[in-house]
């Protein structure tokens, strides 16, 4: 018998065409940064303001290079 562990997988579908810019950004920053549900509340609250921020910077350049990519073409 053969086993192989593939580990955590996420399927998410859209509707209507692709996703967002801020649904990449999302996914990425929710990739990068982790905040436990178990933090003491201030520490859990600066974590979740830096992921905000840290999106924003994601989502930022996500539109820079989808800009970027259609005037290159």
């Amino acid at each position: 018998m053969n086993s192989i562990l593939v580990g955590h997988v996420d399927v998410v579908t859209s509707s209507h065409g692709g996703h967002t810019p801020e649904f990449f950004a999302e996914m990425i920053v929710a990739r990068l940064i982790h905040v436990g549900d178990n933090l003491p509340e201030p520490i859990r609250a600066q974590a979740l303001a830096y992921r905000e921020a840290m999106q924003a910077i994601v989502l930022e350049g996500i539109r820079a290079a989808l800009v970027s990519d259609r005037a290159y073409r």
